[in-house]
């Protein structure tokens, strides 16, 4: 026999055996209650205009911490088998929880804008690609499962120490980031999309609109803590009662949101944060940000909260960047008022608005004071 055929027949044998202990590892608990989740999350249908995660395909990643052993992928699709493959090389994520795969050409110069959010796609392990290919997809979010807390340094501890769900962690960030990957990034990189995102929209320095227009001053940062509050409480007094005295308390206390929301961006009106369309004020760039964040994580919570798996009492009341809560949580009222149909015809509007004029908190503001 030659060494080439001995070769060839180890090769083959290395791959059936990665093949079977892939297969094993794709029927994890840990795997099967998360493609579990992904099913009942994309039973909910749309929340938000007409993006729904069931259009899209999800990676599940199960990478050993023993860079001996086989990292594996299932391809998970709504309403089709996962399709499991070996890998021959490690994954590299976009962050510590996920990554995103694009492998659609970009089509606009890299800029101030949009070059940071090129950088953040990844490219899988050949055997994955070529099967996401195969199945005509081109883009898709891959995460690792099990994730493994204790991996993650001082964030993981903070995760551990707010004793958070991880599967429901993951498939949070399933939905949110998909959004990203299949409505707003294909605008930003100039690539086709099937959902409508403005095109004007161009993200402002994220950090820049936490420190000044949050915490520019200790007024500042005292009127925009009673400004949450208020917001919150209007949630709470909603969702923890059907009354209509509970309808009524809600209203009083999101229209004192609205008026303290103008009274601090009328403290910060001299205030202008940088963005690769020229500088913009607080409040431009907050709406902005509620609309980039706020909505995508608004639209997660919404969507497992329909699907049985989050409790919408507890669910977004805290994040590194308040536009996070913000637009969350205007959003979960806008909704609760609404009724979910009217809520879907509205994103559609915010979606294909012709200027950032009319975002969230506008929509927001007009619904509260008009009841």
């Amino acid at each position: 026999m030659s060494v080439r055929l001995v070769s060839l027949l180890l090769l083959f044998a290395t791959s059936e055996l990665s093949a079977q202990d892939c297969r094993t590892a794709m029927t994890a608990p840990e795997v099967t209650a998360f493609i579990a989740g992904l099913d009942a999350t994309a039973a909910v249908g749309s929340v938000w205009s007409d993006y729904t995660i069931a259009n899209h395909p999800v990676v599940v990643i199960s990478q050993p911490a023993d860079t001996l052993l086989t990292p594996c992928a299932a391809i998970w699709r709504y309403r089709k088998p996962p399709v499991v493959v070996a890998l021959s090389s490690r994954v590299r994520y976009s962050t510590p929880l996920y990554g995103m795969w694009n492998v659609d050409s970009i089509t606009v110069p890299l800029g101030t804008g949009n070059s940071a959010v090129a950088g953040t796609l990844r490219r899988l392990p050949r055997e994955a690609e070529r099967a996401l290919l195969d199945m005509g997809e081109r883009r898709a979010v891959f995460l690792p499962v099990p994730l493994r807390l204790e991996t993650l340094g001082a964030f993981g501890k903070t995760l551990q120490d707010m004793k958070v769900d991880v599967r429901t962690i993951l498939l949070q960030l399933a939905v949110h980031e998909s959004y990203h990957l299949h409505s707003q990034i294909p605008v930003w990189l100039g690539q086709a999309t099937r959902y409508t995102w403005p095109a004007w929209d161009v993200q402002p320095d994220r950090q820049a609109l936490a420190q000044r227009c949050y915490r520019d001053t200790p007024a500042v940062a005292a009127a925009h803590a009673r400004e949450l509050q208020l917001l919150i409480a209007a949630w709470d007094s909603l969702v923890r009662s059907p009354a209509a005295t509970a309808r009524s308390a809600a209203l009083a206390r999101a229209r004192q949101f609205v008026e303290a929301r103008r009274a601090r961006y009328a403290m910060v009106d001299s205030i202008r944060i940088s963005s690769p369309s020229g500088p913009v004020s607080c409040e431009r760039a907050e709406n902005l940000m509620e609309l980039e964040e706020g909505a995508p994580q608004w639209m997660a919570y919404a969507t497992l909260t329909a699907a049985g798996l989050m409790n919408e009492q507890t669910a977004g009341r805290s994040a590194s960047e308040a536009f996070y809560v913000s637009g969350t949580f205007q959003l979960w009222i806008l909704q609760r008022l609404l009724g979910r149909d009217a809520m879907r015809a509205l994103s559609r509007e915010i979606t294909q608005a012709s200027g950032p004029d009319s975002l969230v908190f506008a929509r927001f503001s007009a619904v509260v004071t008009q009841r």
